[in-house]
């Protein structure tokens, strides 16, 4: 089961890049293989972490949550997912800055 808020709670309480890349997987690994084959090709295999990454798959999530919301398809799935890379990638810049 998906939570987001705990996932956001524990991403915006990351110290360390790797803190917050640990929190994204175990989201991740906790998405169905259904929900799973509605992400983008790829998403689960990152593992550099880098801002410029995750804000470009956020973004990618939200345009397909646009059309999927539009088709009634998955919408919250690609919702959750945008909000949980677009906090980690928010998250990484923070702390890259630091």
């Amino acid at each position: 089961m998906r939570n987001v808020p705990q996932t956001v709670q524990a991403i915006q309480a990351a110290m360390t890049p790797g803190e917050v890349l640990t929190a994204v997987h175990r989201f991740l690994s906790s998405l169905t293989p259904a929900e799973v084959s509605c992400l983008p090709p790829g998403l689960l295999s990152f593992a550099s972490g880098q801002v410029q990454e995750l804000s470009h798959v956020a973004v990618e999530l939200a345009q397909r949550e646009i059309l999927a919301s539009s088709n009634g398809l998955n919408a919250g799935l690609l919702k959750d997912a945008s909000t949980v890379l677009s906090t980690a990638a928010m998250r990484l810049a923070l702390i890259s800055v630091a």
